[in-house]
Formats: C-alpha cells, structure tokens, sequence
C-alpha cells in the first residue's frame, strides 16, 4: 500500500466516525423506533444465540425481563443472590421483552445490551442497567445514558453507535420479543426453571426452595 492510499484510507476512516458522530448527536433525543415482535410459530425457551452464564449447569434459570420494569429490578438483586448461593450449579440466560407500551425505554435499553454483547460485555451492561434504573429510566435523553455506561464499562462507542441501530440487533431483540409472544408471556420479570415456568413468590428464598427441589 502506498502512502497516498494509506493516507486516503485514513481519510475515508475520519469521515466514517465523524458521520457516525454527527448522527448519533443529531439524533441524541429522538428516541430509538419500537421493536415490533417476530412472528414466531415454534418458540424455544432458550436458543443458540441466547445470552447465558454457565451454560452446562445443571440447573438453568431463564428470565424474559424488561431492563426498565420496576419488578424486574427488584428481582436483579435476588437473581445475582441465587447465583452467589449456587455457584456452578446455577446458569441464567437472559431474554429480551421489553414492554415498550409501558416502558419507553425498554426496547433502546434491550438494544443497547445486544449491541454490549458484541464485545462480550452483555452481562456486565445488563448489570450496569438494572443497578442505575433509577438514573435512566427517565432520562430525557436516553441515548446520551445509554453512550455513558458503554463509555463506563469501556466499549469501542464508535462500534457501540453503529450496532445500537444496525438491523442484526433489532432483530435479536425483536426475535425475544417474539418469542416472548408466542409462550403466552403477558408480563415481566417471567421466569423458567429446567424449561418449566415458574409462578411463584420472586424472592430468594423462594426460588431457593425450587430450585433445590429441582433433582
């Protein structure tokens, strides 16, 4: 490569980053558009492109949450609690049902964890949501929030901008969403334990309890 080329590439580069600059804060407080669900006819409760943690424990423990329902929230804390207590014998999978009809900022928070996954920070921003739910979730800008915590768990932002909107996100989100829809889910948090549903109390000593009835 020549250094013209060189230096004509490194132009080309510039110019992408600050378009993708200038947009991002052209846009800061429009928000981002709904996520309509997938029609989905064959749902699973967990996929191959699920976001897990300790995929080959024996018990797995599925959430379809909202990073902005206040249930879900409350529910974080017990969640991390039930993994200190069971160590390797506990996984979690994580699944996107965002409740935009009464959380505005649901479907933007869902993206933002997908697009926090393509750099294998999806744990650590769903962690980072539900610890500052409080801060964000009326946020009038929610984009400049969501740019704060990448920058905090230090993601590439230019990365993190363009996946926050790319197609392939929306359509995890609205893959979950789906199939979400498709189990007859009307709520969140709506927890699986081995594939079954779970109905009862959303405490730690309750989901202890069937868990460990669970043999």
């Amino acid at each position: 490569m020549t250094t013209e080329t060189k230096i004509i590439s490194l132009i080309s580069l510039v110019s992408i980053a600050l378009l993708i600059g200038f947009v991002w804060l052209s846009t800061a407080n429009a928000p981002l558009p709904k996520i309509e669900p997938q029609t989905i006819e064959k749902p699973e409760i967990v996929d191959s492109q699920s976001q897990r943690l300790l995929p080959d424990a024996p018990v797995q423990l599925v959430e379809f949450g909202d990073f902005q329902c206040p249930a879900c929230g409350a529910t974080h804390p017990v969640i991390k609690q039930l993994q200190a207590h069971f160590g390797s014998r506990l996984g979690f999978v994580y699944r996107h049902y965002p409740l935009d009809g009464i959380h505005p900022h649901a479907d933007s928070a869902a993206l933002a964890s997908q697009a926090a996954a393509n750099q294998g920070k999806f744990f650590e921003y769903h962690d980072l949501l539900f610890a500052k739910q409080n801060n964000w979730n009326t946020a009038p800008s929610i984009k400049k929030k969501l740019l704060a915590y990448a920058e905090e768990l230090g993601l590439d932002l230019d990365k993190f901008k363009a996946d926050l909107v790319a197609p392939a996100t929306r359509e995890r989100v609205a893959f979950d969403k789906g199939t979400a829809v498709a189990l007859g889910l009307t709520g969140t948090p709506s927890l699986f334990i081995n594939g079954e549903r779970y109905q009862g109390e959303l405490t730690f000593e309750a989901l202890k309890t069937a868990i460990e009835a669970i043999k």
